[in-house]
């Protein structure tokens, strides 16, 4: 890839990372709820799911899922049903930091919930189905730039998830008190479940 595109590329997945959508509030509820380091595990999910999106997308699910009349909004009301099931549970999470969402802190269940979140966007294929060609080269190896490009996302994403973590962990500290904690949780999980709300409007207002 020429070194202009990499100049125009890398300020714009930094600026695209840091919109604070699902997977950034769930960054943020993971680090006020669990800490810092279990939130990691939510962050490699995320990462995951973003992953599966961008191969789908080079798959050329991202043209299907464009032309698709009924496929997209199906899978998007799903995947806003879920964020507002999530931030939900987030939200009445009993008010003691490091209890994980339903009662278990394991590191499995953090990562598949981060799976789900970034996985169940379904513009996410359509997303990167449009973002990567723009910086594609043709007369360069194709796999090549799409794993170069992927990693700098993801790699990017990873970076201000980590930051939004972070963020949630020291407001959570700063919060010692069991009942600020709690209002934390439904603060957290409010603007989780809001992203699925926000979601849903603007998959209603499409239809």
């Amino acid at each position: 890839m020429a070194l202009e595109s990499w100049f125009l590329y890398i300020p714009l997945a930094f600026f695209i990372s840091a919109t604070p959508g699902p997977v950034m509030m769930f960054a943020l509820s993971n680090g006020a709820i669990y800490g810092t380091g279990k939130a990691l595990s939510g962050i490699a999910g995320t990462s995951s799911g973003n992953m599966l999106l961008m191969l789908l997308s080079a798959s050329g699910l991202g043209a299907l899922l464009q032309t698709s009349e009924k496929l997209l909004p199906a899978i998007q009301w799903l995947g806003a049903a879920y964020l507002i099931y999530l931030g939900y549970r987030i939200a009445y999470t009993p008010a003691t930091r490091h209890v994980a969402v339903g009662g278990s802190s394991k590191a499995l269940q953090i990562f598949s919930r981060g799976f789900l979140v970034a996985a169940s966007n379904p513009k996410g294929i359509v997303f990167f189905g449009a973002l990567f060609p723009q910086f594609i080269e043709p007369d360069q190896s194709l796999p090549m730039q799409l794993m170069l490009l992927a990693f700098v996302f993801l790699l990017i994403d990873g970076l201000w998830q980590l930051l939004y973590a972070t963020g949630g962990n020291t407001l959570s500290n700063w919060l010692r008190d069991p009942a600020r904690t709690g209002l934390i949780n439904k603060i957290s999980g409010g603007m989780l479940a809001g992203s699925g709300i926000l979601l849903a409007i603007e998959t209603g207002a499409t239809l």
